[in-house]
C-alpha cells in the first residue's frame, strides 16, 4: 500500500493527460512500479519488478510494443518539467546541475536531452550522458 501511495504521489509532476491514464493503472502495477519513463515520441514505460512494461491508452499495461500504447508528446514532456519545477527552474538550479529534481516523499525525477524519468526509489544517481545506474542496471537514454 505504501508503494502505491508513493506512485500516486509522484504523479503530481506528470502532465495531466498522461497522469489521467497512469491513475487508471491496476493497484498491483502501482505497488510494484520502480520508475516511470517519459520520452518524446515514444511509449510511456514503467519498470515493474525489474521488467519494462508499456502503458496502454486505456490504463492497462503491455509487455511488448503493440497498438494503443500511450505516447509522450514534446508538449507533455515540457509541461511535466514545468510541473516538477513548480514553474521555477531557478529554484532547482543546484539539483538540475546534478541531473535530477527532488520530489515530495524522497523520489527523484531525473532528466537528459531525450526523456524524463520518475524514480520511485531514492537511490538513483543519474549521469548527464543519458544513462542512469540503478540496482546494477544501466538504462540507456532514460532521461529528459
Amino acid at each position: 500500500m505504501e508503494s502505491k501511495k508513493r506512485f500516486d504521489d509522484a504523479l503530481y509532476g506528470v502532465s495531466p493527460a498522461i497522469r489521467s491514464v497512469l491513475e487508471k493503472l491496476p493497484d498491483k502495477v502501482k505497488e510494484s512500479a520502480e520508475e516511470i519513463r517519459l520520452r518524446t515520441g515514444l511509449p510511456v514505460a514503467l519498470t515493474v519488478g525489474g521488467d519494462t512494461v508499456f502503458v496502454l491508452e486505456n490504463g492497462q499495461i503491455s509487455f511488448c510494443l503493440t497498438r494503443g500504447l500511450l505516447k509522450t508528446e514534446a508538449s507533455e514532456l515540457a509541461e511535466s518539467f514545468k510541473l516538477l519545477c513548480k514553474s521555477s527552474v531557478y529554484a532547482h538550479t543546484e539539483e538540475l546541475k546534478k541531473g535530477y529534481i527532488r520530489l515530495r516523499g524522497g523520489n527523484r525525477a531525473c532528466y537528459s536531452p531525450t526523456c524524463l524519468l520518475h524514480s520511485l526509489h531514492t537511490g538513483i544517481i543519474p549521469r548527464l550522458s543519458g544513462k542512469s545506474r540503478r540496482s546494477g542496471k544501466i538504462f540507456e537514454k532514460a532521461f529528459l
